[in-house]
């Protein structure tokens, strides 16, 4: 790694080279339409009102001092944070530091249990 990059730079990077494939998959598939409209060059994507997050990510970015709900927020955007899998003690501490962080949504494994334990 270069001097001062952390694990999490280095996801975040990771992130962003794998989402610009995607990205340029997605523009082929589309047609050039929204290239010449240059949605694609200004790193948008036309009508994305939710962006879904790894909760490890979420996380690990705000322990760097990163928030990146707060990023998608000015952006415009919702965010849902996922995967929750259970509602143990472990689950329930991790969902609690995602609503700190203001997530809009969580998805889990595990609704009913999340339910039966939120005021615990």
């Amino acid at each position: 790694p270069a001097f001062g990059e952390s694990s999490v730079t280095r996801t975040v990077i990771q992130t962003a080279n794998t989402l610009e494939r995607i990205v340029a998959v997605l523009a082929s598939l589309m047609g050039t339409s929204y290239a010449r409209k240059g949605f694609f060059a200004r790193g948008e994507v036309p009508e994305a009102k939710i962006i879904y997050l790894d909760h490890q990510l979420v996380l690990s970015a705000a322990a760097a001092g990163h928030d990146l709900v707060a990023a998608c927020h000015a952006a415009g955007k919702r965010v849902d944070a996922y995967t929750i899998n259970t509602a143990d003690a472990r689950g329930m501490d991790l969902i609690r530091r995602l609503v700190s962080l203001k997530v809009d949504q969580i998805t889990t494994d595990d609704p009913e249990g999340v339910a039966a334990r939120w005021g615990t």
